[in-house]
């Protein structure tokens, strides 16, 4: 039997990347991002095919993965190739307009990363003339690992320098498997999921109950407004103006303050009656003409974002 669906997936729920978080630029690589990516396969917006190559490859443009050739249990390479690729699907996902070698930057810092917190003792390749390109990609990749303290608490949420991006962009390029293939200014095609009504409404209940889990493990209080917890179980519509005030947050602030506006609003999601949650799904699914929050939130947040909120507002309450 051929690495298949399951296999990918035990990868992406590996507890073990929950000690991943940094970011290359714009891309951020962290186990919400992975869960997201989880969430599409098992909607079936991802498609995972068997293939024939030594390693796993993405395709953007038919939003298929095909595994690498063998049968599982997959080995340490096997299992690192799974996440380089997974943070493919998550640039696509996200619809990254960045370009291709700075998707193999973050993909191979991601692997590398994974690969070491596998194995802590993973030797460094060698250098010099018996070094290859792939040799020195992995060297420059672990030094930088090292160098950010990437998979450790003290290097969680830690943002890449451009410098050290460029450098690890230039260590891609001089492989030729990359390098024949693409340039420094290439852009990367990153067209988003494309995903039937069926796979759709996947996704929104997959969405919710996973924020229902994460929800359970916070203190719902600490980020409530006093008037949010005052009103929970009235017939009130959360006032625009706070609506706006947080997504002007949102829009302006760096990722941690983006972070908070992002479970805040949940939290205000969840805890507005069933009537108010209606209301709002419905201003909020589609941008309404003079409604300046319904615009507002369908220009601030991402595809992947507003998914995320509208299933707030659909989980039974």
């Amino acid at each position: 039997m051929p690495i298949g669906k399951e296999d990918i997936l035990q990868v992406l729920n590996d507890p073990i990347l929950h000690k991943i978080s940094f970011s290359v630029g714009g891309i951020q690589i962290n186990s919400d991002e992975y869960d997201e990516v989880a969430d599409y396969i098992e909607a079936g917006g991802v498609t995972i095919k068997p293939g024939n190559d030594k390693v796993a490859n993405y395709y953007a443009e038919i939003d298929t993965l095909e595994t690498k050739a063998g049968e599982p249990p997959m080995d340490l390479n096997a299992r690192t190739n799974v996440l380089h690729e997974c943070t493919h699907i998550a640039a696509d996902i996200n619809e990254y307009a960045i370009r291709r070698a700075t998707d193999e930057a973050a993909a191979y810092l991601a692997q590398i990363t994974y690969l070491l917190l596998l194995d802590p003792n993973t030797p460094k390749p060698p250098m010099g003339r018996a070094a290859t390109p792939v040799d020195n990609l992995m060297r420059v990749g672990m030094d930088l690992v090292e160098k950010y303290k990437l998979g450790d608490p003290a290097g969680y949420n830690r943002s890449i320098s451009p410098g050290d991006i460029d450098d690890m962009e230039n260590a891609v390029l001089r492989d030729p498997h990359y390098g024949n293939k693409f340039n420094k200014t290439t852009r990367l095609i990153a067209n988003g999921i494309k995903l039937s009504n069926q796979q759709w409404a996947n996704l929104l209940a997959r969405f919710a109950a996973r924020t229902n889990d994460k929800l359970i493990a916070q203190d719902v209080n600490e980020m409530l407004t006093t008037r949010v917890q005052s009103s929970a179980h009235e017939n009130w519509v959360t006032d625009d103006n706070e609506i706006i005030t947080l997504l002007d947050s949102y829009r302006c602030g760096a990722d941690p303050q983006k972070r908070t506006v992002r479970q805040k609003l949940i939290h205000i999601f969840l805890t507005i009656t069933p009537a108010s949650a209606t209301q709002l799904f419905g201003r909020f699914t589609f941008p309404r003409k003079g409604d300046l929050v319904s615009d507002r939130f369908n220009t601030v947040f991402s595809r992947a974002i507003k998914l995320d909120m509208l299933s707030a507002l659909q989980i039974p309450r």
